[in-house]
């Protein structure tokens, strides 16, 4: 059950990052004197997959430490 919820949650992720890597570079880059617009794509590019798998990462592991919660501390007994 939880291998077909994060199977399916990494999948999203995925095509989120593919989508906002195909869309955004063309929607927010443009070119500067001190920068051109193919660095602009790039850099674009690199910030939303460095964005995606930071998320991702993020997601699954918030994830799975909600699949076996620790309610209470367990106090060592000496």
């Amino acid at each position: 059950m939880a291998v077909g919820v994060l199977l399916t949650g990494t999948i999203v992720f995925a095509a989120l990052g593919v989508a906002a890597c195909v869309i955004f570079p063309f929607c927010t880059a443009y070119e500067t004197e001190n920068i051109t617009k193919g660095e602009s794509i790039q850099l674009t590019i690199v910030c939303i997959s460095v964005a995606t798998v930071c998320l991702w990462g993020f997601w699954i592991s918030m994830y799975m430490h909600q699949m076996n919660p620790m309610i209470l501390p367990e106090r060592a007994v000496h």
